[in-house]
């Protein structure tokens, strides 16, 4: 198991969960810990591909998903055909189970298409955008050298883009507001790249 961040169709989970080593039709399989269900539950109740209310359950975590087709098919057809039924027949119920001594959840794990990221992946993905983006990419330097200034140590990019996000709290997932919080950073410290 391993700490990645997961999305389904470029939604990305608000942060790491574990995900296991082995693959379901190449999709990740993540498991949510009893911390994550609160993040979990809202991030569901939000999504396009999810239908009825998503709730904690004695025995899991249940709601529904769009592929589903609903028992009542006039409701599911005037719902923009998503179930929003929190019946049995309808709900799916992704049940606890016990790894490495925690208490886990797999939602969709082994069903759905969710892609995993590493940390590293995506900041990657964040230095490819200022590829892109010459003054944003100014800009990046900038704060990187100030940094390495400042504290006395060097730092690889795919290191700064890590320590912003864990500093700033900068989202990974998020590319454009990085690259816009990079430089709102570098404007309100008053350098000339702005």
């Amino acid at each position: 198991m391993e700490k990645k961040y997961i999305d389904i169709w470029g939604a990305f989970f608000s942060r790491p969960v574990e995900v296991d080593s082995y693959r379901w039709n190449g999709w990740a399989v993540p498991y949510f810990g009893e911390d994550d269900l609160p993040e979990l539950i809202k991030y569901m109740n939000e999504q396009e591909f999810t239908g009825a209310p998503w709730a904690l359950a004695v025995d899991g975590v249940k709601g529904s998903h769009t592929t589903e087709i609903c028992c009542d098919w006039k409701k599911f057809e005037s719902n923009d055909f998503k179930c929003s039924c929190t019946c049995d027949e309808c709900a799916e119920l992704w049940r606890w189970e016990t790894r490495d001594g925690a208490r886990v959840v797999s939602v969709g794990g082994g069903a759905w298409c969710w892609d995993d990221n590493s940390a590293e992946e995506l900041a990657q993905e964040i230095l490819d955008w200022l590829e892109r983006d010459t003054p944003t990419k100014e800009n990046f330097y900038a704060l990187l050298n100030e940094e390495t200034h400042r504290t006395g140590k060097e730092f690889t990019p795919i290191e700064f883009v890590l320590g912003c996000s864990r500093w700033n709290g900068w989202e990974l997932f998020k590319p454009e507001e990085f690259l816009d919080a990079i430089n709102s950073s570098v404007e309100s410290a008053g350098w000339v790249n702005a």
